[in-house]
């Protein structure tokens, strides 16, 4: 995982649950001393999914609704902290082809080669008129965590979305492919 995502992991805790559970969450060995996580840094797939089982376990609930919960919560972070991502987006459809083309750009900033392959390897964009397909493979089966993104994607731009996930690596599937479909 490259760093964002582990950063708004710990904002997401501090914000939805209070300083208490941020302070027990970055006790766990994964988290940088400084509790810094950086967006030009790989942090290895087995310790986000250690740190997000600890945040998912605390906090008490399901990992689906914690997942979706913690989507929306990135759209609104991204726009904020990171607003060159929405930066001259005209519609949902451009931020959410945008999306793959940053996370896979950010990967070549990161010194380890096997890390810049395990990061592009990812995300595959298809687009067939007005549906994009996400194919999605990760040993982290964030899928849910994509699907919710998108929607906020959705709300965000005031834009019909349609979103289905006829396979899903959680199922059993090889990747996750999920179908965002524009509806007016």
């Amino acid at each position: 995982m490259i760093g964002v995502i582990n950063s708004l992991l710990l904002d997401y805790v501090k914000q939805k649950y209070g300083e208490s559970m941020l302070q027990e969450l970055v006790a766990h060995p994964v988290v940088p001393g400084d509790h810094q996580f950086r967006i030009d840094t790989y942090y290895s797939d087995s310790d986000w999914e250690e740190l997000y089982h600890k945040a998912v376990n605390m906090v008490g609930i399901d990992r689906e609704e914690f997942e979706w919960d913690f989507g929306y919560f990135c759209g609104d972070a991204l726009v904020n902290q990171f607003p060159g991502f929405v930066k001259g987006c005209t519609g949902a459809r451009d931020m959410i082809t945008r999306q793959p083309k940053i996370h896979n750009a950010i990967s070549h900033s990161l010194a380890d080669h096997d890390a810049q392959k395990i990061v592009n390897n990812k995300f595959m964009l298809e687009e067939q008129g007005d549906k994009i397909i996400m194919h999605y493979v990760s040993v982290n089966h964030m899928c849910t965590f994509y699907r919710s993104l998108a929607t906020w994607v959705g709300e965000h731009f005031n834009e019909q979305l349609s979103i289905n996930e006829p396979r899903c690596m959680k199922q059993g599937h090889h990747e996750c492919e999920i179908h965002v479909q524009y509806t007016k």
